[in-house]
């Protein structure tokens, strides 16, 4: 989970629950039925929601909310991705992870997280920078992932 106090430690049993249900990530989801985010309405909740519309269509891998930073993996998984490979910070990185354990096959649960908290101990993570990036990663993945397979260069194996 992010360790900026947005999430409760608490409350780790839903995400921990989907992997009890087989899958290999499970993600704690603020757009998923049952999801939220306490006071989500501003730019930065706007942007999230673009973001990850965007990173679903681009990648196709049907992920509400792959910059979620309330997931469990199993360590099954983590063995098979070449983790040394991983180039993104932010909320590029947990679209990278996603991705990642997409194309290696990975069953992936979205488990609602309306314990996310916008609250005295959270602190905002977005920068200029971060979004920049996980949009140039995004969209050079997405390329890789429709591009002949001699040209996949970008591509997250």
């Amino acid at each position: 989970m992010d360790a900026d106090g947005s999430h409760e430690p608490g409350f780790a049993a839903g995400p921990a629950g989907g992997l009890r249900r087989g899958a290999d990530v499970a993600i704690g989801s603020r757009y998923v039925p049952g999801g939220d985010i306490p006071h989500g309405r501003g730019t930065g909740a706007l942007l999230s929601r673009a973001g990850n519309i965007y990173s679903s269509r681009v990648l196709g891998a049907r992920c509400q909310d792959a910059t979620s930073g309330f997931r469990v993996y199993r360590s099954s998984l983590l063995r098979r991705l070449d983790l040394s490979r991983v180039r993104s910070d932010g909320y590029g990185f947990q679209i990278e992870m996603t991705y990642r354990a997409a194309r290696h096959g990975a069953r992936i649960a979205e488990v609602a997280d309306h314990v996310w908290s916008t609250g005295s101990r959270a602190r905002r993570r977005m920068s200029p920078w971060i979004v920049v990036e996980a949009l140039m990663h995004v969209t050079a993945w997405g390329a890789a992932r429709v591009l002949p397979s001699r040209r996949r260069t970008h591509a997250a194996t």
